[in-house]
């Protein structure tokens, strides 16, 4: 009685330790990886209505990356990684890619800065802008792909019925 008893208490003990053992495949253990890299620029609008030069954004900025492989019909149960820029806008990131396979990958960032917005009369003023960037690319398994995030003015604060020119 005593051996089986022990018998059982050995394959519990091998079981658990083998299911210890399995690890979940995800990017950060995927052995092929696919970089993504760029840099962040923001432009606001002018008093005459134009785009400003792209200016970098503060260091520090949120850059989000949402990435997957598409199935059979295309869609893509997309997982997210995030980083931060450096001082020049700067970002890198890698991302695990299975082998032979490519990735889609989409890099968004927002911010609020100051910006020139048409009013419902047509005039222009200065009000805080939400500004809004995203790119999207398919990266092949191996790849590093440089990514070129600009923001633009997505909506104003402020006024009501300010409108982008």
């Amino acid at each position: 009685m005593k051996k089986i008893f022990t018998l059982i208490a050995v394959a519990v003990i091998a079981l658990s330790s083998c299911t210890k053992e399995v690890t979940q495949v995800n990017g950060d253990t995927l052995p092929t990886k696919a970089i993504v890299t760029g840099h962040a620029r923001f432009c606001t609008v002018k008093q005459d209505g134009t785009l400003t030069t792209p200016d970098i954004v503060d260091k520090g900025t949120l850059i989000n990356i949402m990435y997957g492989t598409p199935d059979k019909e295309g869609n893509i149960d997309f997982a997210y990684k995030s980083t931060t820029t450096d001082k020049d806008g700067y970002f890198e990131v890698e991302l695990g890619c299975p082998v032979g396979k490519s990735i889609t990958v989409k890099v968004n960032a927002s911010m609020m800065e100051d910006s020139y917005a048409a009013t419902s009369n047509g005039s222009m003023i200065m009000t805080e802008a939400y500004l809004f960037g995203e790119v999207s690319k398919t990266i092949p398994s191996g790849d590093i792909v440089y990514f070129d995030l600009i923001l633009l003015p997505a909506a104003n604060v402020g006024e009501p019925g300010l409108t982008q020119p």
